[in-house]
């Protein structure tokens, strides 16, 4: 997955698999893949003047998710 890099204090780098629905952050202490996460999500989090607060409003509990280990 192409992980792209953002300005943002809390998040790292982002990418997305539309064909999966898979989105996966990049933070300072692990990478996490969030499943069933609908494209329009996504953009919106790419979109966001503060992407640390899109993630933590509309992604970070709101979809099922797992630790990856590479991104």
């Amino acid at each position: 997955m192409n992980m792209h890099p953002v300005d943002s204090e809390e998040i790292f780098s982002i990418g997305y698999s539309q064909s999966k629905q898979e989105l996966h952050v990049e933070l300072s202490t692990s990478t996490n893949a969030y499943l069933n996460v609908p494209s329009y999500i996504f953009q919106g989090l790419m979109s966001a003047a503060s992407k640390g607060e899109y993630y933590n409003v509309y992604i970070e509990n709101s979809f099922e998710h797992r630790q990856v280990t590479e991104a």
